[in-house]
């Protein structure tokens, strides 16, 4: 019988706030696991990060690969539909000139 029982890794490769992080007053929102297949078919879950509730919906943390910044959908594509809007206006300003 297989023991399917999360276990949590205890090593020294977890993440942990850096000072980089700007409210380090603050406990950390969210905490990011990787969950991964071990030993004898049960999952191993390793602590690789931390996040933070941050404006306008953005999450925001560090992890053992760097940091990170988790963005709404929707936040995005109104970041991309503002660059193409000024990038437009750029093609345009320099046809202009010419």
């Amino acid at each position: 019988m297989t023991d399917n029982t999360p276990t949590t890794a205890n090593t020294p490769t977890q993440a942990e706030p850096t000072e980089s992080q700007n409210d380090r007053h603050r406990k950390p929102d969210y905490y990011v696991q990787l969950a991964q297949e071990g030993r004898h078919g049960r999952e191993k879950i390793t602590d690789v990060g931390v996040l933070w509730s941050g404006k306008d919906g953005y999450l925001t943390g560090d992890t053992i690969a760097g940091r990170v910044i988790v963005q709404p959908r929707e936040k995005r594509e109104e970041l991309q539909r503002i660059r193409a809007e000024r990038q437009q206006g750029i093609q345009h300003n320099q046809q202009l000139k010419h």
